[in-house]
């Protein structure tokens, strides 16, 4: 009788070691949202990822095309200057040429735009639908942005000081516009995908490492990603970061450094949250409106 309350005793055992773990794969499940895991398993996978990324190209080609459109007509603005990113992004192409290099990108972001179209098609997902929503939580979320980074500001002036805001320069040309929409686009790849990306990797795996859970892992990558991503965001808008690709930045201001770093957490999670394509459109509908010298009442 001894012996087969003893056997009982570790029937239960395995059968609470047995719940724990489905326990712990139903949090795995809360890791990310339906925007990168497709299959719902808690994990985005490479495949997953390329798929992600590859229709937020997709979306973003308007932008894309629209900067290109703008950049060989000289739109960029008063000195000859491209979007940092584009220029970072850009590096490998140098040795073709300004022309072929833009020839060469656009082949690039098609062939990729392509692979995306393919995968709506195979997914079954109707295209224009889909399309048609990332535009519109693109535009929520940019009028989201506007009083958040506002209310962001001004919380953080006793630190670090007021942040001054240009008067509005009236509607821009559209090459211009054009241009500041576009150069969002190159952004969100460049700090959104790429850096989030490798960070999230890095700090992923190091917290795995140090013996972390696969979720806290998860959320430590997530967060160390969001930080340098903004970090970066903000820093290579900066003359010091812009001086050294030939453009020309702005002179180092906390307050102004504050709001943009603010911006890269937030567009940061709108990545994580609804995808590339959305955070590329937003930030581009909030260029746009900053553009036009719109500015959220009482707060400015």
């Amino acid at each position: 009788m001894a012996y087969d309350h003893e056997y009982d005793e570790e029937e239960d055992w395995e059968e609470e070691w047995e719940e724990e773990d489905e326990w712990e794969d139903d949090e795995e499940s809360l890791d990310w949202s339906e925007a990168w895991d497709e299959d719902g398993d808690g994990e985005v996978s490479a495949a997953e990822f390329s798929r992600t990324v590859s229709f937020g190209i997709l979306a973003m080609m308007p932008l894309f095309l629209g900067y290109e459109w703008a950049l060989s007509s000289g739109a960029a603005g008063p000195s000859p200057t491209r979007s940092i990113a584009e220029a970072i992004l850009s590096t490998p192409l140098r040795p073709l040429g300004a022309s072929n290099a833009s020839i060469a990108r656009m082949i690039m972001l098609g062939l990729i735009a392509l692979y995306g179209l393919v995968g709506s098609f195979r997914s079954g997902t109707p295209l224009v639908p889909r399309l048609v929503r990332v535009l519109g939580e693109a535009a929520l979320a940019a009028l989201l942005l506007g009083p958040v980074l506002a209310l962001t500001a001004r919380a953080a002036e006793p630190f670090v000081g007021a942040m001054m805001i240009g008067e509005a320069a009236g509607v821009p040309e559209l090459r211009r516009a054009a241009f500041v929409m576009g150069g969002a686009a190159y952004e969100e790849i460049l700090f959104r995908v790429l850096a989030v990306a490798l960070v999230f990797l890095l700090v992923k795996r190091g917290s795995e490492w140090m013996g972390f859970g696969r979720r806290l892992s998860s959320l430590t990558g997530a967060l160390g990603a969001t930080a340098v991503s903004a970090m970066l965001f903000a820093f290579f808008h900066t003359e010091m970061a812009t001086r050294w690709m030939g453009g020309s930045g702005e002179p180092f201001d906390a307050a102004l450094f504050t709001w943009r770093a603010a911006s890269g957490v937030l567009l940061t999670a709108i990545v994580f949250w609804r995808g590339v394509g959305v955070a590329a459109w937003a930030h581009a509908f909030f260029n746009l409106v900053l553009l036009l010298g719109v500015r959220p009442p009482a707060l400015f």
